[in-house]
């Protein structure tokens, strides 16, 4: 009587055992998969919580830009009301720029002289703080969560010359890192850096702080140039 009880003792023990064994087998296949799975969900999260922030940026605001190029430091400031954009920089031998209708006005004595040509590309990549053109390399990153405000992603230089000019596209050694910071409602900074992207051992840093959205209204000197030149 004792053997058999101390039997079923033993078999019972045994029978929990491969119980708890089972759960934990079982647990270790499913977490994994859960992690991953709650992964990809902040991911998408994240990209989508950006997205939606870029959507809020009409063609209407100012930029104070900073380009960090060949150990030097340049500074823009952009302005733009949809229709006008402005341009603005100690690195220029005039006031300023104006561009309306693909023309373009520079500042000289308070008057507007339409010129041929302006001296923002001698200096800026324009296309490289073109806030619709910086969505699209966002939409291409995987984007990491740094803090509550601050968001970051990378994209090979590859991918990002793809969107940049095709032509391009043959150099897959560099890459593109992007920093956002923002509040619950808007961007308020970009930091971009180009490391060996446009050519080799070459690092290009454009920061962007973001204000002003649809505040601008630039509508008189659109009725100066009216009057003027048409």
């Amino acid at each position: 009587m004792l053997e058999k009880m101390l039997e079923d003792k033993k078999n019972k023990r045994t029978l929990i055992w491969m119980i708890i064994f089972i759960l934990l087998f079982v647990t270790f296949l499913v977490l994994p998969k859960k992690e991953i799975k709650n992964s990809e969900i902040k991911r998408e999260n994240y990209n989508e919580q950006i997205e939606k922030l870029f959507d809020k940026i009409s063609k209407n605001y100012n930029l104070s830009i900073k380009l960090f190029k060949n150990e030097r430091e340049y500074e823009l400031e952009y302005f733009s009301d949809g229709i006008i954009e402005m341009y603005s920089s100690n690195d220029f031998s005039k006031k300023g720029y104006l561009i309306f209708e693909n023309n373009i006005y520079y500042l000289e004595n308070d008057e507007l002289v339409k010129t041929n040509e302006s001296e923002i590309e001698n200096i800026f990549n324009k296309k490289l703080f073109d806030l619709e053109f910086i969505k699209k390399i966002v939409n291409k990153c995987d984007i990491e969560r740094v803090s509550k405000i601050r968001k970051k992603c990378t994209l090979n230089s590859k991918d990002f010359l793809i969107l940049y000019d095709e032509t391009l596209n043959n150099n897959d050694n560099g890459q593109v890192d992007i920093e956002i910071i923002h509040d619950d409602s808007k961007i308020r900074c970009i930091i971009m850096e180009y490391s060996n992207v446009f050519s080799k051992d070459e690092k290009i840093q454009y920061v962007l702080e973001l204000s002003n959205i649809d505040s601008n209204d630039f509508s008189e000197y659109k009725k100066i140039i009216i009057e003027k030149y048409n």
